[in-house]
Order: structure tokens, then C-alpha cells, then sequence
């Protein structure tokens, strides 16, 4: 009996067959097309989540450097209000300006509109 041999399909590649375009005629490459484009488009996918990552990471780090900015200019308009509202600071200046302004001694009254009643 002959046997038929068959005739084995080679799965693996050398470099001067890629090169020279040999790859082609074995149809290895035309039966997993749709595979390489697959992970080619994977792979783009994966770089542009890299890119758009970073790019978040420097928005994130310029906020927090804006925001500690603000918070230092809110700290020190705070302590400017409260040093010019400190009641020697307004007797001080009531003094050098020459106002004929006395503080009161009668407590303060509060006037509030009653509920109407039903």
C-alpha cells in the first residue's frame, strides 16, 4: 500500500520569507487577516488610553497647583479682612480720621416681623 504523504503546512516564518513576500503565498496570512487587524486595532486602542491617561494626569497636576493658588490668596484675603475689622484697628481709625464716632453702650436690638396669625 502507498500512503499518501500529506503535505504539512509550515506555521512558522523566517525572516527572508517575510521580507520576500513568501509569507503570502501560504495563505497564513489571508486566513488570520482578520486576526492581526484585530490586535493591530487593540493596540491602537491601548496607546490612545496611555496618551488620553496622561494627558489627564497634567490636567489633574495643573488643578491642584491652581487650586492651592486660590487657597493661599482666599487665606491671606481672610486674615486682611480680619485684621482690618478688629475693633482696635476700627477705633484706630476712627481716632485718625477725626470722626465724631463714639461707640454705643445700649445693647442691640434685633427687629423681627411677626408670623401672622390665623
Amino acid at each position: 500500500m502507498s500512503k499518501k504523504k500529506k503535505k504539512k503546512k509550515k506555521l512558522t516564518a523566517t525572516l527572508g520569507e517575510i521580507l520576500g513576500g513568501d509569507v503570502l503565498e501560504r495563505n497564513l496570512l489571508s486566513k488570520h487577516l482578520a486576526l492581526i487587524l484585530w490586535i493591530v486595532f487593540l493596540i491602537f486602542v491601548y496607546m490612545s488610553y496611555g496618551y488620553n491617561a496622561f494627558s489627564q494626569l497634567k490636567e489633574i497636576e495643573t488643578l491642584q497647583k491652581d487650586l492651592i493658588r486660590v487657597k493661599n490668596e482666599s487665606l491671606n484675603q481672610s486674615v486682611e479682612l480680619v485684621e482690618k475689622s478688629r475693633r482696635t484697628n476700627i477705633n484706630h481709625l476712627i481716632d485718625t480720621r477725626r470722626l465724631d464716632l463714639k461707640e454705643s453702650q445700649a445693647p442691640v436690638y434685633v427687629i423681627t416681623e411677626e408670623p401672622e396669625k390665623k
